[in-house]
């Protein structure tokens, strides 16, 4: 008998707490589909992090492996190149993998990085997925948003971390660049018209911190870009069931700053 490979469909968001969902008990935050699938799976009373910031955490979920020793030990440091990641790992067991939205594995400022990767520890290239590090080799600014910017050719180098397709959304709010950027200039003539605190719309009363009233359209928002990507890439990967799928749907919300579009900011 043959065993049966799963598929599996990570879905993230950014910087939303527990205790801002509906199925953790919050009774004004409105959660519904977070919701339905706390009532249809498992919420779970205790989670402990790796580190208190967001992109050790990533490295962790990719490589199960804590900071230290994944080199990623606070924010504004790269994953090494040469991680062996769980997306690695399922793609040589024949599993296909995507990435759609917020990767964060690599520096996205444009600043230089705190230290790069120390790649003189990996292993024998004929070893490489027997071990937590391998031969080194690529690049190391591919969420650059700068590069994104400046560079209308600039793109992710495949596969990237071990997925084979990615679909990117670097930084937060209306703010976001990446494959974003040229999804929404494909739809809207001037689309730096609408982003930004200095094209909001008014907000009488807004009293909070690093929020503003986006003039961007909720169909045009990051969340919607990243739910339309990954509906596609599902509808891809069911063309051929017979082929497992690891695909991480990574949204870049709620994380400040705080531009809920349209409906949503009325909330």
């Amino acid at each position: 008998m043959t065993a049966r490979r799963p598929n599996v469909l990570l879905i993230t968001t950014d910087q939303q707490r527990a205790d801002h969902l509906g199925c953790y008990g919050n009774g004004v935050l409105r959660t519904p589909h977070i919701d339905s699938l706390g009532a249809g799976g498992t919420c779970f009373d205790s989670c402990y992090v790796a580190a208190p910031v967001c992109m050790p955490n990533r490295g962790t979920l990719m490589t199960g492996r804590m900071p230290s020793a994944h080199g990623m030990r606070c924010n504004g440091l790269d994953l090494p190149l040469d991680s062996v990641t769980v997306a690695d790992l399922l793609a040589a067991a024949g599993w296909r993998t995507a990435l759609v939205g917020k990767g964060h594995l690599q520096c996205v400022t444009g600043r230089p990085p705190l230290v790069r990767p120390d790649t003189g520890r990996s292993p024998p290239p004929s070893r490489d997925l027997a071990e937590a590090r391998r031969a080194d080799g690529g690049f190391y600014e591919q969420e650059n948003r700068k590069r994104w910017r400046d560079d209308p050719d600039h793109d992710v180098r495949l596969p990237y971390y071990g997925f084979q397709t990615v679909d990117l959304a670097i930084e937060h709010g209306d703010e976001v660049e990446g494959h974003y950027s040229r999804w929404l200039a494909q739809r809207h003539p001037d689309p730096d018209s609408l982003r930004g605190p200095k094209n909001a719309l008014p907000a009488e009363g807004l009293v909070v911190a690093d929020a503003w009233r986006t003039a961007v359209p909720e169909a045009l928002y990051s969340t919607s870009y990243i739910a339309e990507r990954t509906k596609a890439r599902l509808g891809e990967f069911a063309r051929t069931p017979e082929e497992p799928f690891f695909l991480w749907c990574s949204f870049c919300d709620p994380h400040h700053p705080f531009t809920p579009p349209g409906r949503y900011w009325d909330l």
